[in-house]
């Protein structure tokens, strides 16, 4: 189960490919209860493809379709001295759009959301 959000995912409707909203179902079914986070390893992305018949291309433009809808985003390091993020990506991770979509406690996601839009600007 997992709550969806009308008024943020009125995009979905402009989306042309099949293949971009199966791997955004998989991907909220993978999702970590109460973060949102979502760990693709390679091993997991193989899987993704082959469940789904597509190309490594196809899902790479599907998962930089999401990236750039704002519907996933990036994990990036920690710098451990100071706290704060780093321009750096942490390979294969994601958080899925809190505003979108969301499984887990609503009070959790509330303290999320905010975490999510500072780290987008």
């Amino acid at each position: 189960f997992y709550m969806v959000f009308i008024d943020y995912v009125k995009w979905m409707y402009n989306v042309k490919s099949a293949t971009t909203i199966k791997i955004l179902h998989q991907l909220m079914e993978m999702a970590d209860f109460n973060t949102g986070e979502v760990s693709l390893s390679p091993g997991k992305r193989k899987e993704i493809m082959n469940q789904f018949n597509i190309s490594r291309s196809s899902f790479t433009q599907s998962l930089n379709y999401l990236i750039e809808q704002n519907i996933l985003q990036q994990k990036f390091y920690v710098d451990k001295n100071t706290g704060e993020l780093t321009n750096e990506e942490v390979k294969g991770e994601y958080r899925i759009n809190p505003d979108m979509f969301w499984k887990g406690d609503l009070k959790r996601r509330k303290e999320l959301r905010v975490t999510f839009e500072a780290i987008d600007e």
